[in-house]
């Protein structure tokens, strides 16, 4: 593999999510702190790969009691403190486009991602990327009562999830 290593600098980049609450509200929070590697090959970016973990417990929504419930329910942060994604394939799409496939582990249970990417620049040993997902909470067991998650009109399944990543290449090559 050709290429550059690529060390994200959180404190540059956000992991932002938003999910529907209450048919017609939207809860939106972020994620403060993660750590990653981008190893990306200039020549072929499918044998490209990512690695996040992400620290459950720094959560925030700017509400202390709904961050504190989400630590505990939805996250379950002291049997599973991280949440972690792994690429598994990375294909070219148009207009110079990035689909990352990859395993999203949450709450010890795995499930397939899809981030749809854009490479924005890179220049001087600085990248910057922006993805979108969308993951189902309930397939990772992240639910709030049996009976309001029978009725997706109070906490909708869907999580959207939006990134925007900068990251420093680092001095290691890839061969």
């Amino acid at each position: 593999m050709a290429g550059a290593a690529w060390k994200i600098d959180s404190e540059r980049s956000r992991i932002d999510f938003e999910v529907r609450y209450m048919a017609f509200q939207r809860v939106s929070g972020a994620f403060k702190r993660f750590r990653g590697e981008i190893r990306l090959d200039e020549e072929d970016a499918t044998r490209s790969t990512v690695e996040v973990r992400i620290d459950a417990r720094s959560i925030q929504t700017d509400r202390s009691d709904r961050d504190e419930e989400l630590r505990r329910s939805f996250l379950a942060v002291d049997q599973h403190p991280e949440i972690i994604f792994r690429s598994r394939r990375v294909e070219r799409t148009s207009g110079g486009k990035l689909r990352v496939h990859g395993d999203l582990q949450l709450r010890g249970v795995s499930g397939d991602v899809l981030l749809e990417t854009t490479p924005k620049e890179r220049q001087n040993g600085t990248a910057h990327f922006v993805a979108k997902a969308t993951v189902d909470r309930t397939h990772y067991g992240s639910r709030w009562s049996s009976a309001l998650d029978s009725h997706p009109v109070f906490i909708g399944r869907d999580v959207h999830i939006f990134i925007d990543v900068q990251a420093e290449r680092t001095n290691e090559s890839l061969k």
